[in-house]
């Protein structure tokens, strides 16, 4: 499912004749986000991809983990995951797989 999506977003970015800005992130440690958004080095947009139908707590370690770290502004931080509900989080934005348009805006 991870492949998927992160195949999705980045045929999107091609099909409109631009290059990748797509990244995957892991430190020494194990943390990990499975596709960094590069925006042209002034931003950068953290996206974790969840394959359950139902939002678990441990979706949000990873990228509660990345946003202390790197002072990432929660707003532009999303756990997409396979359900269709979506919620504003303290650290981080939920859609579901069924509406992309928050992560597409970026890419």
């Amino acid at each position: 499912m991870l492949r998927k999506k992160y195949s999705s977003f980045l045929k999107y970015r091609l099909n409109k004749g631009e290059e990748s800005n797509l990244y995957f992130w892991r430190d020494k440690t194990g943390h990990e986000i499975d596709c960094i958004i590069d925006l042209a080095g002034t931003e950068v947009i953290p996206v974790e991809i969840k394959a359950g139908r139902t939002i678990a707590r441990d979706y949000f370690s990873n990228i509660e983990y990345y946003n202390r770290l790197s002072g990432q502004d929660p707003d532009h931080s999303f756990v997409v995951y396979g359900g269709d509900q979506e919620q504003n989080r303290t650290q981080v934005r939920v859609i579901g797989y069924g509406n992309l348009d928050p992560v597409l805006a970026y890419l």
